[in-house]
Order: C-alpha cells, then sequence, then structure tokens
C-alpha cells in the first residue's frame, strides 16, 4: 500500500520539550518512515505539523521530514514575513 500514499503525516502537539524526549520520539518516527519510503521506492513525503519553529523545522528537516507545517511560530511572530523567509531558508 506504501506505493500509493503521496503524504504521511506526523502530528505533533510540540516537536520538542525541555528534555528533549518528544524531539527523539519524533525525529526516531521520522528516520523510521524514511526509511521505508526509500525502501519501497513509494516516493512519499513525510509531513510534520506541530511545534514547528527555526529550530524544530531544521531538526526535522534533518532527521528526514520533506515538509514542515509552521502554524503559531508565523501567527504570533512580531514580523510574519520575516519569520516566513527564515523558516523556508532553514
Amino acid at each position: 500500500m506504501l506505493p500509493t500514499i503521496h503524504h504521511l503525516v506526523n502530528t505533533n502537539k510540540e516537536v520538542t520539550d525541555q528534555n528533549g524526549s518528544r524531539t527523539k520520539r519524533t525525529t526516531e518516527k521520522i528516520r523510521q518512515l524514511k526509511a521505508l519510503i526509500e525502501t519501497s521506492h513509494s516516493g512519499a513525503l513525510i509531513q510534520v505539523d506541530g511545534g514547528i519553529n527555526q529550530k524544530t523545522a531544521a531538526i526535522v528537516a534533518d532527521a528526514g521530514a520533506d515538509v514542515a507545517v509552521a502554524g503559531s511560530s508565523v501567527f504570533k511572530a512580531a514580523d510574519p514575513l520575516a519569520e516566513i523567509a527564515a523558516l523556508a531558508s532553514v
């Protein structure tokens, strides 16, 4: 079935917490999904949603995520356009 999937979405309340345990769990899930996608040659994209900011976008990208959905970090930023530009450069 994996070859027919276009997107795999990993939704988190937050990507990180104070001791980093959620970050470790999230990045491990992403790495496992990426390995499965590569093994099956499905071409599916991994999207991560929840707790994405400049720091966590880099973390999930390094783990293998293809798409990071940022909401609060953009809408709560003093300069949303600058935040979008900074996220796009990750």
